[in-house]
């Protein structure tokens, strides 16, 4: 009886060799990380939310922060802006569900809280804070 060995035995039911599994692996692993740091680009850019009051607060998000700049009605910056490192995760699996964490990081890169984005349309998200409720933001074009 011919002795084969047991990579042959994997490459003849899987049907595959090990370089075309090292490509499927590395392709995976690409597809992988651009996804994860895709999670937030819908957010990315300025946003305002419209106050009762006739300020408003600019929302700014970029790839690894969040930024918020309240303006009174007379458009003079009321605080300065406050700035916080973020990461961004996907929640939702399905093309419907537009739900994305926002989770703050504290001074020492660790965990801190964080908010929900539901993404309206293109030029819509709502933040939902938790204990303080929801804010309407608008994409500043």
């Amino acid at each position: 009886m011919k002795q084969v060995s047991l990579r042959c035995h994997i490459q003849y039911i899987a049907g595959i060799t090990l370089p075309h599994l090292g490509v499927s692996v590395i392709t995976l692993f690409l597809y992988t990380q651009t996804a994860l740091a895709n999670d937030g680009a819908q957010l990315l850019g300025k946003w305002v939310e419209h106050l009762s009051n006739g300020g408003k607060t600019i929302v700014d998000f970029t790839e690894t922060s969040i930024s918020f700049t309240p303006i009174d009605a007379s458009g003079t910056t009321v605080r300065p802006t406050n700035n916080s490192e973020v990461t961004f995760r996907k929640l939702g699996t399905g093309a419907l569900d537009a739900s994305i964490s926002i989770d703050f990081k504290d001074k020492n890169g660790k965990p801190s809280g964080g908010i929900l984005a539901v993404v309206k349309s293109e030029d819509e998200v709502v933040l939902d804070f938790p204990s303080v409720g929801t804010h309407l933001l608008r994409r500043v074009k």
